[in-house]
């Protein structure tokens, strides 16, 4: 995150940024990216023209509660390029 701006628009270039190395959980967009609504950030993106695919996976959160369908967001396609 940029300085202590947690602007929705530096939230979705954080989330980007993420994805841009490689798939992220909610759970991490959430604890690694401070990301608090990780599910909206990646409509915007969405709606921005990325692809972004989703996947339910089995997650383990840092207080070592496993959960059973957390989104697995995966970068398939750059904005613009759909």
């Amino acid at each position: 995150m940029t300085g202590n701006s947690h602007s929705t628009e530096v939230q979705r270039q954080t989330a980007l940024s993420a994805l841009a190395t490689g798939p992220k959980t909610t759970i991490e967009l959430r604890h690694d990216f401070d990301i608090m609504m990780p599910a909206a950030r990646i409509k915007e993106l969405r709606d921005d023209g990325y692809r972004i695919d989703t996947y339910l996976v089995k997650a383990v959160n840092p207080f070592g509660t496993e959960h059973s369908r957390i989104a697995l967001y995966s970068l398939v396609v750059e904005g613009g390029e759909a």
